[in-house]
Parts: C-alpha cells; structure tokens; sequence
C-alpha cells in the first residue's frame, strides 16, 4: 500500500470553498480501480488545518494520479491557502501505533 497526504492551511474565508472541492474529488477518486481509500480531515484544534489522504494499491498508479486532472484540480486550490501544501508519500512504511507495536496491536 501507497499512501499519499496533502497537508494543507486553508484561508479562513476560503475553508468552505476547500472542503467542497475536496469534498467533490474525495467521491471521484474512490472510483478509481486501485484507490483503496480516499478522505480528507481538519484539524479540531486548528479548523484551517486539513489533511487529504489517499490509499494506493501501487506506485505507477499513484503516479498516474498525481499527472490527473484531477490532482490538477486539488492543486488549483494553492490560491486558496496561507502557504504551500506538504505533500508527503509513504510506501511500504510499517504501520505504527503510539505505544504500541509495529504491527499495529497493543
């Protein structure tokens, strides 16, 4: 599994008009053969805080993905926001609970 997060802050004006865009691309992508999960969530103790996460089967289909218009769009958002979106990719990265083990049990 692939996972891609987009960790943007959103003008506060402009967070209603974010979240709808993201709110419209979440659906799409979830169609998409090799997407297992796609969501975005905001930050409770900072609402202009909001984190776009996908979940890819493989590699060259996220990087599909990240030429597609629809990335494009989520990209198109950058006007909207205080300061550029941190885009992180993580493959094959062990799932870690805090105080837990590597294999996500307690």
């Amino acid at each position: 599994m692939i996972l891609l997060f987009v960790k943007m802050n959103v003008q506060a004006e402009k967070r209603k008009e974010v979240s709808q865009t993201i709110n419209s691309l979440t659906a799409d992508i979830k169609k998409e053969q090799r997407c297992v999960d796609s969501g975005f969530f905001q930050n409770t103790a900072d609402e202009t805080e909001i984190m776009f996460l996908t979940t890819w089967t493989d590699r060259n289909t996220l990087d599909a993905y990240l030429k597609s218009a629809q990335f494009t769009v989520l990209l198109g958002t950058r006007s909207l926001l205080t300061n550029e979106p941190t885009i992180r990719i993580c493959e094959n990265e062990p799932f870690r609970r805090p105080g837990g083990g590597g294999d996500g049990r307690r």
